[in-house]
């Protein structure tokens, strides 16, 4: 139970450390001991329990691996991340909470560069909620696309596959309005909500020298 353990140690993201750094590591995970030439050899007096994270931003190499115990863990499932979600950010409304985590368990299974974790829902959330939003469709999506996908030609992919993002949405004569203004570059989609629930589609040129 590493709730008990005397000592913990967290080395986090070590995957972006360089390898002479990780060569650091090899003595003191497989001895609990660092040699310092002008000091000598300093001896753990006691053997920590330590915790290595890694986003694999690079392999790690077969020698520290080797001094590990390894565990996966994988993206949340929908529930998990619902949960999270109201974990981390109680006023989030179920419905939001839903949305968010739904499109995010279809994004992460498009072949995007940098699939989106689970700090980008809560950041994605958080500003949501700072624009007073209570539920996901098209326009709240571009504008806020920020949040979520930080490599710009993932955006092409999300396009492409805009018929499995469709349903998460419920916006479905948006979102191509949307998608097809931004393929050609005439302009952005913006939503005017009428008394009754409904909205009017309008499109608008970009002004001059903002790139899309």
């Amino acid at each position: 139970d590493l709730a008990r353990c005397r000592l913990r140690d967290l080395l986090d993201e070590v995957d972006r450390a360089d390898e002479a750094f990780e060569a650091f590591l090899l003595e003191v995970l497989a001895e609990w001991q660092v040699t310092i030439p002008e000091l000598g050899t300093i001896y753990a007096k006691h053997k920590p329990r330590v915790i290595i994270t890694s986003n694999r931003t690079r392999e790690l190499s077969d020698a520290l691996r080797r001094r590990c115990l390894f565990l996966w863990l994988p993206y949340p499932t929908l529930d998990q991340e619902i949960a999270i979600l109201k974990a981390r950010i109680p006023d989030l409304s179920e419905r939001l909470a839903s949305q968010i985590a739904d499109l995010m368990q279809t994004l992460r299974s498009l072949p995007l560069q940098k699939a989106p974790g689970v700090a980008e829902s809560l950041d994605w959330a958080r500003a949501l909620m700072n624009l007073h939003r209570d539920h996901l469709d098209a326009a709240t999506l571009e504008q806020t696309l920020g949040c979520v996908l930080k490599v710009h030609e993932d955006r092409g992919v999300m396009q492409a596959h805009r018929g499995e993002i469709v349903p998460v949405l419920g916006d479905a004569r948006a979102y191509h309005l949307l998608a097809e203004n931004l393929a050609d570059g005439r302009g952005y989609i913006r939503p005017y909500e009428f008394a009754d629930g409904g909205a009017e589609i309008r499109t608008a040129e970009y002004p001059p020298g903002i790139a899309v």
